[in-house]
């Protein structure tokens, strides 16, 4: 089962859809079956949205007002980036010298801010990273809702071929693995817990306990997300997490909606889905840059 992960490259080229995958026949079929519903999930441009009412439960976010003893996110905390630093800044560089600065978010997780007229869908797509540790070295994250175009499949691994790898970040850290997984089980040996509801993380030498828990029916395949690289911060950049330089905004979300798969391609960016169910400032954030709908 961990076959798959071992000597991935540090980048995943979107366009390279599986070359070298020893899967069967069938197995094959799954994964392309699979890919092709991804894609049209991750890519198509319509303009409808929001989540049915049977689902708002388990799935909210709040406004975090909980931060760390040195006034940054803990680990757990969900980071959006803010509108006003993401656009503005660019804007204003475009104004002045006619090419674009890059927003400090944008250069931690290589998402460019759309032009003004482009869709709002598409300009409503900001950066949305999940503080996954803190220590002494800096901080991690790992980049929510950005999809690689590779499965799990095109990678080898068999118990969760139909899986996709998204893409963390940008940051390879030494003598570390560069798959990372995000799943529902704190219990699995020598995973991270992140939030009380249960949202653990492990790194990519977990593997082959995630696909024994799979195989034995512990768990569930669509309880794990697995992404390739990572955001990271050392501790000299550390500073543009605290709320008040205004890059980035800290909210909590529960497990169950940073787990989730889209159901439709005409689901709203995950930037908007959490500002909608934050409300407030955010939700305001939102409208006044014409990324929610009123």
């Amino acid at each position: 089962c961990g076959q798959g992960l071992e000597g991935l490259g540090a980048e995943s080229d979107s366009e390279d859809r599986g070359g070298g995958s020893e899967l069967g026949d069938q197995e094959a079929e799954e994964v392309r079956l699979a890919r092709e519903r991804l894609a049209r999930q991750f890519s198509d441009d319509g303009e409808l949205g929001g989540q049915s009412s049977d689902e708002e439960d388990p799935l909210w976010a709040r406004k975090e007002w909980e931060l760390g003893t040195t006034g940054l996110p803990r680990a757990g905390t969900v980071l959006v980036a803010h509108p006003k630093s993401f656009f503005e800044g660019l804007l204003e560089e475009v104004d002045e010298e006619g090419w674009g600065s890059l927003p400090v978010a944008e250069m931690r997780t290589r998402r460019m801010p759309m032009r003004p007229d482009a869709a709002r869908r598409e300009r409503a797509n900001l950066p949305v990273v999940l503080v996954t540790r803190r220590s002494p070295k800096g901080s991690e994250g790992l980049m929510l809702g950005s999809w690689t175009g590779r499965l799990l499949g095109d990678l080898g691994a068999t118990e969760f071929m139909t899986r996709p790898l998204y893409s963390g970040g940008i940051a390879q850290l030494p003598q570390r693995q560069p798959v990372s997984f995000l799943h529902a089980y704190p219990e699995l040996r020598g995973s991270l817990r992140l939030t009380p509801d249960g949202l653990a993380i492990s790194d990519g030498d977990a593997f082959d306990d995630a696909c024994s828990f799979v195989e034995n029916d512990v768990g569930s395949p669509w309880r794990f997300k697995f992404f390739l690289n990572r955001v990271f911060w050392n501790t000299s950049e550390e500073a543009e997490l605290s709320p008040e330089r205004g890059i980035w905004i800290p909210v909590r979300c529960s497990r169950d909606l940073l787990l989730r798969e889209p159901d439709s391609a005409y689901e709203e960016p995950l930037w908007v889905q959490i500002a909608e169910r934050v409300g407030g400032e955010l939700a305001d954030l939102g409208r006044e840059y014409g990324l929610i709908l009123n």
